[in-house]
């Protein structure tokens, strides 16, 4: 596989990032993760402008650059691909090794994409039946702690949330998506997933005036189901 790191395409073996990268000692960086379909990174618009709004949340405005989309179209076509996994990842870049940031920002920027295992226009359902989910103990922190609204690399609650599965399946039963609540109770979304639920024959959501990612495909399924 090649990658797309800070402007040139490497091999995997070679895609690397500094020790010193803000990324990697402290969550210093946006990401966006999404699915290219016939070639098509899916809602590609809508995946950027939250990227750009995250930047500028983490004052990272002008670290995504203008030719992001020329560099993920590059790396699909490096590795042959038409249906895949895609991420995107914009960091601060290396500093000396403190948490305040250096004004100055050299930011480290990487495309990476892998084949698309099921799903995709052509391939396989994704799931050979209805997924299952299992709410956990660990919750979804406040926005005034973690912004919600934007995908950082900070994802230890996801992380942690899907450890908690790992613990709690049984040979009888093991849930593909942990659902996580707020820390007063309500629910919020999976670990890595909006949460949509029917009641009464009324599709519903948690707003996001809840510590909830403002999904891209969640607006997509909103849109079509008003």
């Amino acid at each position: 596989m090649l990658f797309h790191v800070n402007g040139d395409l490497v091999p995997e073996g070679e895609a690397t990032v500094p020790v010193r990268d803000r990324g990697f000692m402290y969550g210093d960086g946006v990401f966006e993760t999404l699915r290219v379909y016939g070639g098509e990174p899916f809602e590609w618009r809508a995946h950027r402008e939250r990227l750009d709004r995250g930047a500028r949340r983490l004052g990272l405005a002008d670290a995504v650059p203008a030719d992001l989309r020329e560099r993920v179209d590059e790396t699909l076509a490096a590795n042959d691909l038409r249906e895949a996994y895609l991420k995107v990842a914009v960091t601060r870049g290396a500093q000396p090794g403190t948490l305040t940031p250096d004004p100055g920002v050299d930011p480290t920027v990487v495309v990476y994409v892998s084949p698309l295992g099921r799903g995709g226009v052509e391939g396989d359902p994704v799931w050979d039946g209805p997924a299952t989910v299992q709410t956990v103990r660990q919750r979804r922190p406040a926005d005034a702690a973690l912004p919600a609204d934007v995908k950082t690399h900070n994802y230890l609650p996801g992380v942690l949330a899907r450890l908690e599965l790992r613990r709690a399946a049984t040979d009888e039963f093991a849930a593909d998506e942990a659902v996580l609540r707020t820390t007063d109770g309500h629910l919020a979304s999976g670990a890595a997933s909006n949460l949509f639920f029917v009641d009464g024959g009324t599709l519903k959501t948690p707003t996001t005036d809840l510590p909830v990612l403002p999904g891209v495909t969640r607006s997509v399924v909103l849109g079509l189901a008003a």
